[in-house]
């Protein structure tokens, strides 16, 4: 800890350095992030820009690695293509690459600096650091107890003083970083956001069950996300299992998708489970489905529960995700505890039998929403 210390100390030493000859900068905002691939936390990126466009905020999105364009948000948000930058970093030892963004930003000189995700919140606080821009704001979207090398840990606790905020989506996720050694007044907790009306406008119309040749009076129930281990899609399946009719739509790709696909085979439910892949159509898919089903053995927040929940979709979340410490149980969802596999099932069959319970869930999840507006999120995100 002796070496951390002595990092600390330079850095508080160069962060007074940095505040006391703040300037008058432009009203802008740059963005970095590591890729603009379909995920949950470039929706949120989306939805940001869009709102700061709205309110004549110019915002530079900075990329750090190049687009797969069959697996992409960037177009998607409001953001000129001029004022896109990818700014290909091989290594976090590309001295290059922090030496372009760090060019970028005293060319650009923005009021505000958000980085997103492990890579970009590495690589955009140390360029922002040395370029002094006013205000660093650093999102921490997940839980990475367990996952993280001490290596990795260790330059998250230095760098926390390279930036004015660690913008934690959840409490969990404040937890898990003062866990590992960022100090809790270095911490703000500002949960996930989307634009509602993109989802409240897709009205179900029968699109994506007509694809797979689904009859319009059979029950969906479906999830959406990487199809990882901490996604726990297994306990989703076996759970769907027993269920003798209804089908599963399992919406998103990864490197447990053959085993899962397996899974469904043993199970003998294979012919009900349908595994869509990648869909950047995520708001035709809900708004064509009666339950969705968030499994997580581990969450940072779950911000497709948040869609699921503005198309007027019945959720049964696990415990384990951060969005449910903004949630009331069996008002604005079903919370079940993660993991347990007969109370997914119970609730599972709640909302699947119980027409007066969805309406109740439904209508709580909308109420609750007035919570999550993107509008909102902009204006705390810049209150900080």
């Amino acid at each position: 800890m002796g070496d951390d210390s002595l990092s600390f100390q330079t850095l508080r030493g160069v962060c007074a350095m940095r505040t006391n000859t703040k300037t008058n900068m432009d009203k802008s905002v740059i963005i970095v992030v590591e890729k603009m691939v379909v995920g949950g936390v470039q929706r949120l990126i989306v939805d940001d820009t869009r709102e700061m466009s709205r309110r004549d905020i110019r915002v530079f999105l900075v990329t750090l690695r190049p687009e797969d364009e069959m697996n992409s948000l960037m177009d998607e948000c409001a953001v000129p293509v001029g004022d896109r930058v990818c700014i290909n970093m091989n290594s976090l030892r590309d001295v290059r690459g922090y030496f372009r963004l760090w060019k970028f930003f005293r060319r650009v000189r923005p009021g505000i600096v958000m980085t997103h995700m492990w890579f970009g919140n590495t690589v955009g606080r140390v360029a922002a650091f040395f370029a002094r821009v006013p205000k660093v704001l650093a999102f921490e979207h997940s839980i990475y107890d367990g996952i993280k090398s001490q290596r990795l840990l260790r330059i998250d606790r230095v760098l926390q003083y390279a930036c004015d905020k660690v913008v934690a989506v959840s409490p969990m996720v404040k937890e898990s970083l003062v866990r590992n050694g960022v100090q809790e007044k270095n911490i703000v907790v500002l949960p996930n956001a989307i634009d509602q009306a993109r989802y409240r406008t897709n009205a179900q119309n029968g699109t994506v069950r007509k694809e797979f040749g689904i009859d319009p009076s059979e029950f969906v129930f479906a999830t959406v996300g990487r199809l990882g281990e901490m996604k726990n899609i297994d306990l989703l399946i076996s759970a769907f299992e027993k269920f003798s009719r209804g089908v599963l739509f399992v919406v998103g790709d990864g490197k447990e998708r053959a085993s899962l696909e397996r899974l469904s085979r043993n199970l003998r439910v294979s012919g009900r489970v349908y595994f869509m892949g990648r869909r950047a159509d995520i708001a035709d898919i809900l708004a064509d489905v009666d339950c969705f089903v968030l499994s997580s053995l581990r969450e940072g927040f779950g911000i497709v529960a948040l869609e699921a929940m503005a198309a007027g979709v019945p959720a049964v979340i696990s415990d384990k995700a951060g969005v449910v410490e903004f949630l009331e149980d069996g008002e604005d969802a079903l919370i079940f505890p993660s993991g347990d596999k007969d109370a997914l099932v119970k609730r599972m069959k709640m909302i699947m039998e119980d027409g007066v319970l969805r309406v109740r869930v439904r209508a709580g999840a909308l109420k609750r929403l007035d919570d999550f507006s993107i509008k909102k999120h902009v204006d705390r995100l810049l209150a900080i």
